[in-house]
């Protein structure tokens, strides 16, 4: 069978030359490697030719996106088992050997593979979705791979950072959907159409894969969070019936919003129901939605936009966050420049020597200190309730800067949807 390794990377130049070494090492070795660029800037696709010329190398001028590039390098792809590979990982042997061997059944249309952290320990042995809310988590994470997770069996879903498929497969259910852009639930999305189709998607844990996972993703930036929170609601909005929708995730939705407490979250949750909702046409006609039920989830999709709208505007106002000392009453210059604690016990052994120098002052010493302790504890006090009202202030800033170029980019969008929509009207009338 031929095999045909592809690897999307972007920045990717630290990790891409043990990936490719170890792609090429296997026995047998694949019949073609070819590397996605992604448009990099750290001089990953230079490197890629100059060490690597067996290897097919295609240049994308810009970032396209987890989909979009491995879709190119599918279409480009020659072989008859397809496998993809994220830049950040490691196969170890016999990798390519046992993934084929899988497809030795012909109702096997996708196989996944066993992901390792670097320390040895279970990234990925299967997927699953649980709860209302259609959030995913990997068979077996953290834990140690002692071969409590060593059968074949076939899992909800296969991670898309080292998988393949089978081309018959390919050919029947299409290309990863590019509209779960640029990352997240496309590879949910691709397990589902297979099993939709009559495909098997398997669980190969012969098959194994150290995985560097997104080495260099800031987890709690708005950018993760946006493409996380999309991706789920598009992905249950493709695929869950419409009863389910409407009758368990819609309610766990507004749940969550309303118990929110994340600004961030917030706008990413406001940001990703307005994207599908610009998306709703084709995820309608993919359900191939009667009118009734594009109601219901044009409607659901209004309710939790306005629910996240709602929960966006009770957050605190910045000047009732935290208390702030009065301006009647400013802090002493003395106090605002507060010394070490090392620089305060200094003081006080010099000021205790001197009066055992003069013991007839020692009462009045030690009741000075003492004051001047409880002083200056009051205002540590004060200056905490400060400090913490300041970084809650620019918490708040922070947020709504990142909201008004969430407003600008989801203006802009219904912008651009309806000048689409006036074009049509024009084409229309000018046809008569």
């Amino acid at each position: 069978m031929e095999v045909s390794v592809i690897v999307l990377t972007w920045n990717g130049g630290s990790f891409i030359e043990p990936c490719l070494r170890a792609v090429l090492a296997q026995e047998p070795p694949p019949s073609e490697v070819i590397v996605v660029d992604n448009g990099s800037t750290d001089g990953t696709p230079d490197l890629v030719a100059e060490r690597f010329p067996a290897v097919r190398l295609i240049r994308n001028s810009r970032n396209l996106g987890f989909s979009a590039g491995n879709n190119i390098g599918l279409r480009a792809a020659s072989g008859e088992l397809l496998v993809l590979l994220n830049d950040d990982t490691q196969v170890h042997p016999g990798f390519l050997s046992a993934l084929a061997r899988a497809f030795d059944d012909p109702a096997v249309g996708m196989a996944g593979t066993k992901l390792l952290y670097p320390d040895g320990t279970i990234q990925h042995a299967g997927g699953y979705l649980y709860g209302p809310r259609g959030e995913t988590e990997h068979r077996g994470r953290h834990s140690p791979s002692d071969g409590h997770f060593d059968e074949v069996y076939e899992p909800e879903f296969v991670t898309g950072a080292a998988l393949a498929i089978h081309r018959r497969a390919l050919q029947q259910i299409g290309l990863l959907d590019e509209g779960f852009s640029p990352i997240y639930y496309e590879d949910v999305d691709w397990c589902y159409r297979a099993r939709a189709a009559g495909w098997r998607v398997v669980f190969v844990p012969q098959a194994v894969v150290t995985h560097h996972e997104s080495a260099t993703a800031d987890r709690s930036s708005h950018r993760h969070k946006m493409n996380l929170n999309h991706g789920r609601v598009r992905f249950v909005f493709k695929h869950w019936p419409a009863d389910r929708l409407l009758d368990e995730f819609g309610p766990a939705e507004v749940s969550w919003v309303a118990a929110m407490p994340r600004i961030t979250e917030l706008m990413t949750a406001r940001g990703a129901y307005l994207k599908v909702l610009l998306d709703l046409p084709g995820i309608l006609a993919f359900r191939a939605s009667s009118e009734a039920e594009a109601q219901a989830l044009l409607s659901l999709l209004a309710d939790l936009r306005a629910a996240a709208l709602v929960s966006l505007e009770a957050l605190p106002e910045a000047q009732a966050v935290g208390v702030v000392p009065s301006p009647a009453q400013p802090l002493e210059p003395s106090v605002r420049r507060r010394p070490s604690a090392l620089g305060r016990l200094f003081v006080r052994f010099r000021r205790l020597w001197t009066g055992l120098r003069y013991l007839d002052v020692l009462p009045d010493l030690v009741s000075h200190i003492q004051q001047h302790d409880r002083t200056l504890a009051q205002h540590d006090q004060a200056l905490a309730r400060q400090a913490e009202t300041q970084a809650q202030q620019g918490q708040i800033l922070r947020g709504q800067t990142l909201d008004v170029a969430e407003n600008v980019r989801e203006l802009s969008a219904i912008a651009a949807l309806l000048a689409r929509f006036d074009a049509a009207d024009q084409v229309k009338e000018h046809n008569g």
